[in-house]
């Protein structure tokens, strides 16, 4: 073989091996509770409003994950249950809220994906589901109050 055909196949096979390299390492931890991680700038007293939400009344955690950057949790409860939860989210600091409706293909009633960068929550109403009155749901504002240094 001739050395361009050796380098471009070297090349080639460099391009595939970093491809699928970094997604093949990625971290994938099961969440036994619900928490999601925070940048280490973020200060404790608005980490605790976030554990705080998470334990709303009537919000029950199913089952969750996290890859460090980003976090899904899957929860059941009512609409008041939501509406609380989502208040609750958007009065922690520094924290950016949205909300979406989705049919899940899963028991929840509904989801939270958190993404490290920006602190921002997304929470996703199953529209299958039984326990949540779509009508009755009160969706705050999008954006918490700045932080305290």
């Amino acid at each position: 073989m001739s050395r361009i055909k050796l380098l471009f196949v070297a090349v080639v096979t460099a391009s595939l091996i970093a491809g699928t390299a970094t997604s093949a390492f990625a971290i994938w931890i099961e969440l036994q509770s619900a928490s999601v991680p925070l940048s280490n700038d973020y200060p404790e007293y608005a980490r605790q409003q976030i554990w705080k939400a998470f334990e709303t009344e009537n919000c029950d955690f199913i089952d969750g994950h996290s890859t460090l950057r980003v976090t899904t949790l899957n929860f059941s409860g009512d609409t008041t249950a939501v509406n609380k939860l989502l208040l609750e989210l958007a009065n922690c600091p520094a924290a950016s809220v949205a909300v979406s409706f989705e049919k899940i293909k899963n028991k929840c009633d509904w989801r939270i994906v958190h993404s490290v960068t920006g602190n921002k929550f997304r929470v996703i109403i199953n529209l299958e589901s039984n326990q949540i009155e779509l009508e009755q749901l009160t969706i705050p504002p999008a954006n918490g109050p700045d932080l305290k240094r």
